[in-house]
């Protein structure tokens, strides 16, 4: 085993996602078990506090989160993500206090930065999201309690990152401007707009396309890595599509999406906008890969090579490319389906390195 896998600061995540874990199965059978570890009870009440503020994030869109947190947290795969800066991994005598600035469309969103910037030995301080507040405290207070070396590097903050020394930043395209400029003079990382699309060839079976549906309505679909655009061979059938996502229909029990499915089915019927009726998602054929909640847009295709060059012509504002095996993706990485919501450590927001990133301040 690499001698960084035993770090004490790795060995913690390692812990940590076995507790994230067992919260998440708590949360998932609506209650905690004697064998419930305490740190897990913990989370567990933790995240029941988060609807109250926050209507997205359910008790199962927060274990959600939690058991794709707790995949990402395995040994294999971190030791495996940690291999490629071995060389730059060494003892961090000179760390930065980088600033992370987080969104909080999803819970626990801003985890992977404030992984990698602990584990490139750097201190954070965290702006959290009024729409996440709770959960990633929480983790950092359990995190800490595995490793007490952690609490004198972490600290959060509900107002703006002052004093600096590099900053992470995620938001909107307009949010984005902001951050050039009020982070003008360190180095940075600013994330924009990112959306995910999905290409079908019309050979795909019925489970495929429900796994496709997985990577549609997770998180309500609000995250950077939901697919808001379908890639369609010509004549290819919207009936399949809506036949095979039916048994995501649950989504509609939210309040909050199923105001936003009748406000946008609402909006078509009044401004004369063709679109399929999924029952509690829309279908509209539409050349963007962003779409509104509860809105899928898809384009058709005639030839395979359109389909490969939509993803060229928008390769900027896309996070995940979800494809089969028999796509042939020219110059650009595809997923498998129903894998969009479980990123590896290694697959970073807009491409960009953050570990790497992390490593080189100076």
């Amino acid at each position: 085993m690499p001698s960084y896998a035993f770090d004490p600061a790795v060995r913690a995540f390692l812990s940590l996602g076995k507790i994230m874990q067992a919260a998440a199965t708590a949360l998932l059978g609506k209650g905690v078990a004697a064998r419930t570890p305490l740190p897990a009870q913990f989370l567990y009440r933790e995240a029941l506090k988060c609807p109250p503020q926050n209507q997205w994030f359910t008790g199962s869109e927060i274990a959600r989160s939690l058991i794709a947190l707790s995949e990402m947290l395995q040994e294999e795969k971190m030791s495996r993500w940690l291999k490629y800066y071995r060389s730059m991994m060494k003892a961090n005598t000179h760390p930065k206090t980088v600033g992370v600035v987080m969104a909080g469309n999803i819970p626990l969103v801003g985890f992977h930065d404030f992984m990698c910037v602990l584990l490139s030995g750097h201190h954070f301080l965290g702006k959290l999201s009024s729409q996440d507040a709770i959960l990633l405290p929480a983790l950092a207070t359990v995190l800490c309690d595995i490793h007490p070396d952690m609490k004198k590097r972490i600290a959060f903050t509900g107002a703006h990152v002052k004093n600096a020394e590099a900053v992470i930043a995620t938001g909107s395209n307009n949010t984005a401007r902001y951050f050039e400029y009020h982070y003008s003079g360190i180095p940075k990382i600013i994330r924009k707009n990112r959306h995910s699309v999905a290409i079908l060839t019309g050979k795909e079976s019925d489970d495929v396309l429900q796994l496709l549906g997985e990577d549609v309505f997770a998180g309500y679909g609000l995250g950077c890595r939901n697919v808001s655009h379908v890639l369609l061979p010509e004549h290819f059938d919207l009936a399949v599509l809506v036949r095979a996502w039916q048994p995501f229909c649950k989504v509609s029990d939210n309040r909050k999406y199923q105001h936003n499915y009748l406000y946008q089915r609402a909006t078509y019927i009044v401004t004369r906008k063709s679109f399929t009726d999924g029952g509690f998602f829309l279908l509209r054929e539409h050349p963007q890969p962003a779409s509104p909640v509860t809105v899928v847009h898809y384009s058709y295709y005639r030839q395979p090579t359109e389909a490969v060059n939509f993803v060229h012509q928008h390769r900027d504002q896309l996070q995940c490319v979800v494809a089969g095996r028999d796509v042939q993706a020219d110059h650009f990485e595809t997923i498998p389906f129903g894998s969009s919501w479980r990123p590896d450590p290694w697959d970073y927001a807009d491409g960009t390195d953050t570990m790497e990133f992390l490593l080189k301040l100076k």
